[in-house]
């Protein structure tokens, strides 16, 4: 057990757990180490309220079937990446914050399956996240912003599960995926993005289902000549086309889009996959309703789904139908563009771990090249768009 040590200005690294050993390392120090500020190879680790600063390579270092329980450490300002797991390693890294390190955030490599939850990751050079080699983690309910994509996945044996994120003002896009890498991603807002929210590549096969993805510069999704599902996403304010489909094999269904910008509802070129029933509303608060409705509904047992969908159809039988060729009426007593705010739900619908009904942020304001911006706050009774639980800075 190493406890409430200062170590600094070591020649390699800063502590290290060989083979078969085991280690609890709680508030400590560690800054100014050439390699790497914590190395565990083929050991059992425990870390928690450590401060890692400055390392040369990596801040902490996971190789060769490693188990580790990672909570509540601040690894900031490393030459190199913040944690880096490799060669069948696992275990949980839970409430950190990675800031400001030169490479990327977090590594998962080499056949790995940690648990990533509940994190964030601030102005990281490269990626937030990385998965590459075979990796195969759970990325729940962390919060990505700045760097240069919020989290890249490469290679035909990644397969990771990513649920309830919030990533935003990266400098290039949300989520890449390349070189046939695979994975489920559900329940994430990913905003404000300077290239697409997500963007797939040459023989990716990736499910995206039940995502919020908003004010993104490029557009919202991307997929060239990748394969896959497009299901039950919320799409709006994107810049470029909502959703783009070059030479692809993707399934596009039960999409809500909402057309009031000028950019293109679904662009499709050449796409062998199938493309239907994805509603598009034109009128903003009338989109934010029918979203926040949709939220509740998946949260629901089916028979009380059931329930609520007749009820649903009884209020709307004498109602105009919503879509691109309705002419918006201005509603008694408000202003015709109403913020959309004013429509949205009371915070987290039930049942489910991170979903968060949001109403649209709205196209970010001009900017310099290179420079992200903040998201748009949320009008007077929407919910915060930050996750809950986050890690605690120094």
């Amino acid at each position: 057990r190493v406890e409430e040590c200062h170590l600094h200005d070591h020649s390699s690294e800063g502590l290290r757990v060989d083979k078969g050993g085991t280690a609890e390392i709680i508030k400590n120090k560690i800054r100014l180490c050439k390699n790497d500020g914590i190395v565990s190879d083929q050991a059992d680790l425990t870390m928690r309220d450590n401060t890692i600063e400055a390392s040369g390579k990596c801040g902490v270092r996971l190789t060769f079937g490693t188990h580790a329980t990672i909570t509540r450490n601040y690894i900031v300002d490393g030459h190199g990446k913040g944690v880096m797991i490799s060669s069948r390693s696992t275990g949980t890294l839970l409430q950190n914050i990675l800031e400001n390190n030169k490479l990327l955030g977090v590594e998962v490599s080499g056949e790995s399956d940690p648990l990533i939850e509940d994190n964030r990751f601030l102005k990281n050079l490269g990626p937030s996240l990385s998965v590459s080699e075979g990796g195969k983690p759970r990325i729940v309910g962390n919060h990505c912003s700045g760097g240069q994509n919020g989290m890249e996945f490469k290679g035909g044996r990644t397969n990771a599960i990513v649920t309830g994120n919030f990533v935003t003002n990266t400098k290039g896009s949300g989520l890449v995926f390349a070189d046939g890498s695979k994975a489920a991603v559900d329940d994430n807002d990913i905003a404000n993005n300077m290239g697409h929210g997500v963007r797939m590549g040459p023989g990716c096969a990736v499910t995206l289902r039940g995502n919020r993805i908003y004010s993104n510069d490029a557009g919202g999704i991307h997929s060239q000549e990748a394969e896959g599902q497009v299901l039950e996403n919320f799409l709006f304010d994107n810049s470029g086309a909502h959703i783009q489909l070059d030479e692809s094999d993707t399934k596009v269904s039960g999409n809500l889009i909402n057309t009031a910008s000028e950019s293109e509802g679904i662009q499709n070129n050449n796409n062998k996959g199938e493309v239907d029933s994805n509603p598009m509303i034109a009128d903003r608060t009338d989109f934010v309703k029918k979203m926040n409705r949709l939220l509740i509904l998946g949260h629901m047992d089916p028979e009380e789904r059931d329930e609520a969908k007749v009820e649903d159809g009884k209020k709307r039988s004498t109602n105009t139908p919503t879509g691109r060729g309705r002419v918006p009426t201005k509603p008694q007593g408000q202003k015709p563009d109403a913020k959309a705010g004013e429509a949205a739900g009371k915070g987290r619908a039930p049942g489910r771990r991170n979903s968060v009904t949001r109403a649209p942020a709205g196209r970010r304001g001009s900017q310099s090249k290179g420079k992200a911006a903040n998201p748009k706050p949320p009008a007077k009774g929407a919910p915060k768009s930050a996750p809950r639980n986050q890690g605690k800075g120094k």
